[in-house]
């Protein structure tokens, strides 16, 4: 018996178990790949190491969030990161011309404004708004009580203006040259959408995330992946791969709780409460059964659009890329 089954083994998954564990819970993670880590694990093949998810990690000097976030699941010192260009974290070819984008806010909009000297006034106000939007959205969560209700609407007055538009549509307001909007359009590869899909808020949010530069982990994705399984381990907690759920178990008849998980083995387990970090139409429509759920949340899984559809090439080059 458990005090916590976590159904996923990705960074969610892990973390919530690193927590719980440090809590002084009995948790259980279980995985149904052969190693834990979601898209922050890696591979190997013919000798080589790729690691799918991680490309490269933002707002990691002191002080800055995610250094926090991982000093707070106590796996700071079990890391190395490297920084990248310092010059010019991020690289673009388009056509035959290679464009730099640099590790800061004000060194992005001067190399931008040299390289497009006829956008130089809409390229400041454009970055502006970036870190307009993504400031704001940073407050939402922090607000609380009747004062900050009633002056949200003119503390994310850029919020309120941009919110419910893509990011096609925005740039595309402030931004005249078609190759510019190519190179801001660029890391829509971070979340995964075409400029025309992609909500600008998320963008602006990925973007602000790398204005202090971008770090990569030594050993890669897996290396993030291990400290967080050692520490698990370290704090009691289990980790079993190659475990794959086929149902959530519930009891109750009219107020239903979820009691333990039964494996495609057939194996059951209990525990007290059950964290999924797998899809939530997955855990569900196919774990916990549609006959279980409310017609509100029913309508709302059914209506859960996901984002495009990506390949992912690994090549291995003898080259500067």
């Amino acid at each position: 018996m458990f005090d916590t089954i976590i159904i996923g083994s990705g960074a969610g998954g892990l973390s919530s178990a690193i927590c719980l564990a440090r809590a002084g819970q009995k948790v259980l993670v279980l995985e149904q790949h052969y190693v834990p880590g979601g898209w922050c694990h890696s591979f190997y093949l013919n000798g080589h190491r790729f690691t799918p998810g991680v490309h490269y990690i933002g707002l990691l000097d002191k002080g800055e969030s995610t250094h926090e976030l991982y000093e707070g699941l106590g796996i700071a010192n079990e890391l190395v990161f490297f920084k990248m260009n310092k010059e010019a974290y991020e690289h673009c070819w388009i056509g035959n011309e290679r464009i730099h984008l640099p590790a800061n806010y004000d060194e992005l909009k001067l190399s931008l404004s040299e390289r497009f000297p006829a956008e130089k006034k809409n390229i400041a106000t454009y970055l502006k708004t970036v870190k307009d939007v993504s400031r704001e959205l940073q407050l939402i969560p922090k607000m609380s009580g009747f004062w900050d209700n009633i002056t949200i609407p003119f503390r994310t007055r850029h919020l309120g203006k941009y919110g419910l538009f893509s990011l096609k549509k925005v740039i595309g307001w402030h931004i005249k040259d078609p190759l510019l909007q190519k190179v801001l359009n660029v890391q829509c590869g971070d979340h995964g959408l075409a400029p025309q899909k992609a909500s600008f808020p998320l963008h602006c949010a990925v973007m602000d995330h790398y204005f202090s530069g971008g770090f990569y982990p030594m050993g890669g994705g897996g290396a993030i992946v291990k400290a967080m399984t050692n520490s698990i381990k370290k704090i009691g907690g289990e980790i079993r791969t190659q475990q794959s759920v086929k149902r959530i178990l519930l009891e109750g008849e009219k107020k239903k709780k979820a009691v333990g998980v039964e494996l495609e083995s057939g194996e059951k387990i209990f525990a007290n409460r059950i964290i999924s970090n797998a899809d939530p139409s997955k855990t569900y429509l196919n774990m916990v059964g549609a006959n279980h759920l409310s017609s509100k949340l029913l309508s709302k899984l059914n209506k859960t659009t996901y984002s495009c559809t990506s390949l992912m090439l690994f090549l291995i080059v003898d080259m500067d890329v």
